[in-house]
């Protein structure tokens, strides 16, 4: 499931997502990658792909032990995993290189061992988030505080706090938005599959028969929601805890009295088909999901380029911070017709070279020679530098507009 999205690319030698770029050049994943490359001489973009793969791997036989661990039945462990591995968050988690694979890695080995009893090695695992993310580190935090009050083991959390001083260094104090969609059957890029999100609410149904004793479980969820709102793509640890709900969910479901036994064996089928499919059509997105090989070719060329601001749509700053130049941005720049506005802000900017490519041009204008398109088109401030079959980049001419 995971190689497959690799394989399916009409470029294989292209990373899926917008994000990918960027983890090669900054921060602590691309640390990583060239920490690795230096010490096994392995291709850069060869271990972009097999790390989060060996990542998801990893993290689904960690999964799977927990809840032997927890002491699940069988058939629902079982049934969790192979849920797991056909939903599209971990597509998505370990099919792309992202930082949220090592995340996720970190805190579901962080969680197996405060259950076999190793809890100082968690916490000392859980030191490395901050190196990672912002939210993700006060999650961990919060459910190792939840953690420690169900289990009456108060020094776990008090040996996770200064993990906070990790986190004042290293990490911005700004706040992330992201505007995916929750369903990622919806179109969501971090989101969760339908049929998980609807059979996890039998699940939840089931833990409420026995009230509060499962309120962790629920501390959990509601503490994962509320820090998704500052980052989308925290959903995908919520999507560990709802495959395993979906699982108790549809075993409950399938115990019930049903009068005939034919539907409820189609039932079972039609849902089992949805989490297939659901896991098979993210595949397909994200095997034809942008970067394509002319956007690479157009950002290698930028790195040849002299040093230069580029504008652009922020979807595209990955991909400029790959060619190694600054990306700038401005949403009035796009629609703007009179060449001496738009000289105001290019100046203010100091704008060097303008990104355009045709899911711009159609998500963002309805007509050809709408806004910045017109005074690309007819002004003599602006000049094609390079074109290619998606992708068209320009350079601003430094000259007084008046001539």
């Amino acid at each position: 499931m995971l190689i497959w999205p690799h394989l399916r690319r009409v470029d294989a030698v292209l990373l899926s997502g917008k994000e990918a770029y960027y983890h090669l050049q900054e921060g602590t994943v691309a640390v990583i990658l060239t920490f690795l490359n230096q010490y096994t001489n392995l291709d850069i973009l060869f271990l972009a792909k097999t790390v989060p793969i060996i990542l998801g791997l990893a993290s689904m036989l960690i999964f799977y032990n927990i809840l032997r661990n927890l002491k699940i039945n069988y058939a629902v462990v079982v049934l969790s995993t192979l849920i797991l591995i056909f939903s599209p968050s971990f597509i998505y988690l370990f099919g792309t290189l992202n930082a949220y694979a090592f995340m996720s890695f970190i805190i579901l080995l962080a969680l197996y061992l405060f259950i076999i009893k190793k809890g100082f090695l968690g916490v000392a695992l859980l030191y490395l988030l901050p190196f990672f993310s912002i939210w993700s580190t006060l999650l961990a935090l919060l459910l190792v505080l939840i953690y420690s009050l169900k289990r009456k083991r108060f020094r776990l959390f008090l040996g996770a706090l200064p993990s906070l001083a990790i986190f004042y260094f290293y990490t911005t104090k700004t706040l992330p938005s992201y505007g995916s969609r929750i369903i990622s059957d919806f179109g969501g890029d971090y989101g969760l599959g339908i049929f998980i999100v609807m059979l996890s609410f039998l699940g939840l149904q089931y833990l409420w028969r026995k009230k509060y004793r499962y309120i962790s479980v629920y501390l959990m969820i509601a503490s994962i929601i509320l820090f998704a709102f500052f980052d989308m793509r925290i959903l995908s640890y919520l999507n560990f805890i709802l495959v395993t709900l979906a699982a108790l969910g549809l075993i409950d479901l399938m115990k019930l009295q049903w009068r005939n036994e034919l539907i409820k064996k189609l039932s079972a089928l039609i849902i089992i088909n949805g989490f297939i499919f659901s896991g098979l059509s993210y595949i397909t997105y994200v095997s034809f999901d942008l970067p394509n090989e002319d956007i690479i070719e157009m950002a290698e060329y930028l790195r040849t380029l002299p040093d230069g601001n580029v504008f652009s749509h922020i979807s595209r700053e990955p991909w400029i911070d790959y060619s190694g130049k600054t990306f700038v941005t401005d949403k009035n720049l796009f629609y703007v017709t009179d060449i001496q506005k738009a000289s105001v802000i290019i100046d203010a900017k100091q704008i060097k070279y303008i990104w355009l490519d045709k899911e711009l041009e159609q998500k963002i204008w309805t007509g050809e020679e709408e806004g910045l398109q017109f005074l690309l088109e007819y002004s003599k401030k602006f000049q094609k530098k390079k074109i290619t079959n998606y992708v068209t980049l320009w350079e601003v001419e430094q000259y007084d507009i008046s001539d």
